[in-house]
């Protein structure tokens, strides 16, 4: 059939050749996988042939498939098409003389075996007449079908000749981890099916101590099979929190996962107390105190006999419950003892650092002439601030008051100094400054003024200043100065101011004379004045050279009167 189709291909050229008329014939034969169109072509077809179908740019154009030989003498050429070529097409150009012929083959494929077809142009392979192909063309496309198991995933039709088919989304199986596809399907060359595959699936299941930053890797398992399960670890532990459990399961691992610890904020509390003691109290309890956080203190406490010194710990960055306690500094207190409300008050005894709620310790008992002491009028103690205690007195009945003067001389120049009455039977009197006097130095008083048992008028002594010697000068032979006499009289004294005292209760402090009838007069034993208590005025400069003249004088007389007796003792014997 092959032979019968070339010959009426060649009769049916050369007719158009001779008759100028171009034609077209086609073969179509349905037992034949190829079919050739032949038209008449021009040189300039033929210039062009290269261009347009030896490219090797067009889509699909191959060179595999469609191979060109010529027979050695008799000037034909071969098209050959091995087994398996695929549909597609491929042109040539055969130039005979100055006749050029144009030939398209269409190919069926793939072909079950080899096909040829055969072009003769006449004058053997040297001569002027030749034959050019262009690539083969395939046409025919292709399948790839992506299966898992027999679970067709998808399929892609229409794929070019050495095209590339696209893989569907990796597939996923419980317990299996996919792998991959079992072969290429870049390079489609056929259809084509591509299986999955896979492999046992092992997970990894990480712990972690927190979602912050702060976070821990507390373990890390591997190896974990498809449904197998993890082994947490120990149970972390945090400041400030408690642990609460992990936020996912980890039995029936699937995956790869992680997880994380959960924690409930430990809520802390702050008491403050007022004291160590059984005495404490309570003065404020602050709940929900979060780790790190501070509390805040209640107003200032107050307790009796103490002065609040602050708290004895701190209670910033709190981190467990915390009990604090005020700090206390004991407050002392002082008791002093008087002798009386007046003005005449002595202090008897100051007592310091009694602590609140303590006790003072009395001084003796004091005494006060004309008063029993009758205790102290008020309690010292359970002391709860500085006190001042008085003695108490009651008056003794029927007792006899005096008074005491001091004078400043005996003379005319007498000034009285002080007057001090009410001296009770048996008191004392209280002197006053000593005084002062131009020339003489104040040597005391002339009597004593304690045991007083009647009214008295007290004097200053004095001791001239102008001669500094301590004894008196005696001139030898010169007599000893002449005391000059002084007669003791009795001071005009104004009984007026003296009075006894009305037999009757007298209120505490010093008495006042309310009657002031005088009835007693100082004696003359009172201002008996003892001439050696009494200093003199020492004679003036005159007197002492007179007196000086006189003993030198005297002695010169004794002198001589010893001298003579002396002789005339001598001549007797």
């Amino acid at each position: 059939m092959k032979k019968i189709v070339k010959k009426m291909v060649t009769l049916l050229t050369a007719m158009a050749l001779v008759l100028g008329t171009v034609y077209t014939v086609a073969f179509a034969d349905d037992n034949s996988p190829l079919s050739v169109s032949i038209s008449p072509a021009t040189k300039d077809d033929a210039d062009q042939f290269d261009a347009k179908y030896a490219s090797n740019n067009a889509v699909n154009q191959v060179a595999e498939f469609a191979t060109l030989t010529t027979s050695t003498g008799n000037g034909n050429w071969v098209v050959s098409f091995p087994a398996g070529t695929p549909s597609g097409s491929v042109s040539l150009i055969a130039k005979n003389e100055n006749t050029y012929t144009s030939y398209d083959i269409t190919v069926t494929g793939p072909l079950a075996s080899a096909e040829s077809y055969t072009i003769g142009v006449g004058g053997g392979p040297n001569s002027v007449n030749w034959v050019k192909m262009g690539l083969y063309t395939v046409t025919q496309t292709y399948t790839v079908r992506f299966w898992d198991g027999d679970t067709l995933l998808k399929e892609q039709t229409g794929i070019n000749y050495h095209g590339s088919a696209t893989a569907p989304a990796d597939p996923t199986k419980d317990g299996q981890i996919f792998t991959g596809w079992d072969k290429k399907f870049n390079d489609i060359t056929g259809d084509l099916d591509v299986n999955a595959t896979w492999a046992p699936a092992y997970y990894t299941v990480t712990f972690h101590s927190a979602y912050d930053s702060g976070d821990t890797i507390l373990d890390t398992q591997d190896g974990i099979a498809y449904g197998g399960s993890a082994t947490a670890p120990d149970e972390p532990e945090q400041d400030g929190y408690t642990f609460t459990g992990w936020d996912i399961s980890f039995d029936n691992v699937t995956e790869n996962l992680d997880v994380y610890a959960t924690w409930d904020p430990i809520h802390y509390t702050v008491t403050f107390h007022s004291a160590y003691d059984s005495g404490d109290t309570i003065l404020k309890t602050q709940d929900g105190i979060l780790y790190g956080g501070s509390a805040t203190a209640p107003d200032e406490p107050e307790q009796d006999g103490y002065t609040f010194a602050g708290w004895d710990i701190s209670f910033d960055n709190i981190t467990e419950n915390v009990d604090v306690y005020a700090t206390w500094d004991p407050i002392h207190y002082t008791v002093t003892f008087h002798s009386s409300y007046d003005s005449g008050d002595t202090i008897l005894k100051t007592q310091d650092g009694i602590l609140y709620g303590g006790s003072a310790t009395a001084p003796a008992d004091p005494t006060q002439d004309g008063y029993t002491f009758n205790g102290w009028d008020k309690s010292f103690n359970n002391i709860t601030g500085n006190l001042d205690v008085y003695a108490t007195w009651i008056p003794v009945q029927n007792v006899d008051y005096y008074t005491v003067r001091f004078h400043s001389a005996y003379n005319s120049g007498d000034t009285i100094l002080k007057t001090q009455t009410g001296i009770i039977s048996g008191g004392s009197a209280t002197a006053p400054a000593d005084p002062e006097q131009d020339g003489y130095t104040f040597n005391g008083w002339d009597r004593s003024f304690d045991n007083i048992t009647g009214n008295l008028d007290v004097y200053a002594t004095w001791t001239a200043n102008i001669m500094p010697l301590d004894e008196p000068i005696f001139f030898p032979g010169a007599p000893q100065p002449i005391r000059p006499a002084i007669e003791a009289t009795t001071p005009a004294v104004d009984n007026t101011e003296y009075a006894n005292v009305p037999d009757e209760t007298v209120a505490q402090g010093e008495p006042t004379i309310e009657d002031n009838t005088a009835t007693d007069s100082i004696t003359d034993e009172q201002v008996d004045l003892p001439q050696e208590d009494v200093a003199f005025g020492m004679p003036n400069t005159g007197e002492i050279v007179s007196m000086w003249l006189i003993g030198m004088v005297a002695a010169a007389a004794i002198t001589g009167a010893l001298v003579y007796i002396s002789r005339r003792g001598k001549k007797r014997v």
